[in-house]
C-alpha cells in the first residue's frame, strides 16, 4: 500500500502540471480518436488494458478496461489474488504535439467499477489437485491515467500508458507498453527555429515510462535529469539520476535500494539543440541489499565513465521528448554485486553496463 501511495501522489502531480501547461494554450487540431491496446507483466502477474480516448480542444474523455491476473504458481495462502479488473470513465487534459509527428501527452482522473477475485477457503485437496472457493468483491475506485502517444505510420502509433486505481479492496498501479490506432494528422513541417533555449536557464526531465513500468513489479523507480542548457556553447551540462526501491528483487539478491547519478556534458549536432547529441561523463552508483546467504545488508558504491548517444524532439515551445543509449565502464568498486543489481534489465556483464532511456519527457524554463 505504501508504494501505491507514491504512484497516486506523483500521478496527481502530473495531472496538475498538465492543467497548468494547457491553461493558456488553445488546441486547434481536429478531433482525435485513439484506441490504445497495452500489455505488461512478469512471471508473477500480467496486465492487459484497452483504452478508448477522444480528444477535442483541451479536453479528453477516456473509457478503459484493465485487468491484472496473478500466476497461481506463486500462491502462498487462501487469500491469494486471482484477478483484479476495472471499468473506468476518465476526464483529463491533453498536451498535443505542435510540430513533427502527431501525438499527445495526457493526464486524466475519473470513476471506476472494480471487480476483485481472491482465492477463498479450500474445498478439496489431494496430492495432485486442490480446489478453492472464490471470493468475489466489487467496489468503486478513483482511477488516474498518464498517456504518451506518438504517430509512427498510417493509423499506427506507439507509446506507453501509466495507470493508478485507488479503492478499498485491492489498488492497482503500473504501466503498459502500448500500440495505438487513431486518425492521426499528417506530419507537420518542422519550423526553422534559431533556438528553443533563448533566455532559458534550466531543463528538467522525467521518465514516466520507467516509473509506471517498474510498478508492475512492485518497485518504485524515479528517473530524471536536471540540466543547464546555456553553460557551454552548443552544449549543456546535465545531472541525470536514477532511484529504485524494491522489496524483492532476485532469488539470490534482495535489493533494498539502488541509486545512481551522472555528471554529463551533452554535445549537440545542431545549434538549436534539437536532434542528435553525444554525451560524456562520470557515473556514481550506490546499491544497498542482501547478497546470497551472507547476513545483513550490504552497501556498495561504484564509479565509472559513461558515454552515450541521444535524440531530442521539441513538440511544443517548451516541451520535448527524448531517447538515449548509454554505456558505462565501472572503474572502482566491488564488482561482484554490480552484475546482480542490473540482472533484471538484461545486463549480466559486470565489465560494461548498458542502459536505454525511452519516452523521457522534458521541459525548459
Amino acid at each position: 500500500m505504501k508504494l501505491c501511495k507514491y504512484f497516486f501522489f506523483i500521478t496527481v502531480i502530473l495531472f496538475i502540471i498538465s492543467n497548468f501547461l494547457t491553461a493558456e494554450e488553445k488546441n486547434t487540431n481536429k478531433i482525435l480518436s485513439v484506441l490504445n491496446l497495452g500489455l505488461n507483466g512478469s512471471e508473477e502477474s500480467i496486465y492487459i488494458g484497452g483504452i478508448f480516448t477522444i480528444i477535442k480542444d483541451n479536453h479528453t474523455i477516456s473509457g478503459r478496461i484493465l485487468s491484472k491476473s496473478e500466476n497461481p504458481f506463486y500462491a502462498m495462502d487462501y487469500n491469494f489474488l486471482e484477478s483484479n479488473s476495472e471499468f473506468s470513465i476518465l476526464y483529463g487534459k491533453p498536451i498535443r504535439f505542435k510540430r513533427g509527428a502527431d501525438g499527445f501527452i495526457s493526464f486524466a482522473v475519473g470513476l471506476s467499477y472494480n471487480r476483485v477475485v481472491k482465492r477463498g477457503e479450500i474445498i478439496y485437496n489431494d496430492e495432485i489437485d486442490a480446489f478453492y472457493k472464490k471470493d468475489i468483491n466489487s467496489t468503486l475506485g478513483i482511477p488516474l491515467e498518464c498517456q504518451f502517444v506518438k504517430h509512427i505510420v498510417g493509423p499506427l502509433g506507439i507509446g506507453f500508458y501509466g495507470f493508478v486505481n485507488i479503492n478499498n479492496i485491492e489498488s492497482l498501479y503500473g504501466g503498459l507498453l502500448s500500440l495505438q490506432f487513431a486518425n492521426f494528422a499528417k506530419k507537420r513541417e518542422v519550423p526553422q527555429v534559431k533556438s528553443y533555449y533563448k533566455n532559458k536557464k534550466y531543463i528538467i526531465e522525467f521518465n514516466a515510462f520507467k516509473f509506471f513500468h517498474f510498478a508492475c513489479s512492485d518497485q518504485l523507480a524515479i528517473n530524471g535529469c536536471i540540466g543547464f542548457p546555456n553553460t557551454i556553447k552548443n552544449c549543456e551540462i546535465t545531472l541525470p539520476f536514477h532511484y529504485r526501491y524494491s522489496k524483492f528483487y532476485l532469488i539470490h539478491y534482495e535489493l533494498k535500494q539502488f541509486f545512481s547519478i551522472d555528471l554529463q556534458i551533452r554535445k549537440f549536432l545542431t545549434l538549436i539543440k534539437d536532434g542528435f547529441y553525444f554525451n560524456l561523463g562520470m557515473r556514481y552508483f550506490n546499491i544497498v541489499g542482501l547478497y546470497g546467504v551472507e547476513p545483513g545488508d550490504k552497501t556498495n558504491s561504484y564509479w565509472g565513465i559513461s558515454i552515450g548517444l541521444g535524440h531530442r524532439v521539441f513538440f511544443t515551445k517548451n516541451l520535448y521528448y527524448s531517447t538515449q543509449l548509454n554505456i558505462t565502464k565501472p572503474l572502482l568498486g566491488r564488482m561482484k554485486y554490480l552484475d546482480q543489481a542490473f540482472a533484471e534489465e538484461g545486463i549480466n556483464n559486470k565489465n560494461f553496463i548498458f542502459g536505454v532511456e525511452i519516452f523521457n519527457l522534458g521541459i525548459t524554463f
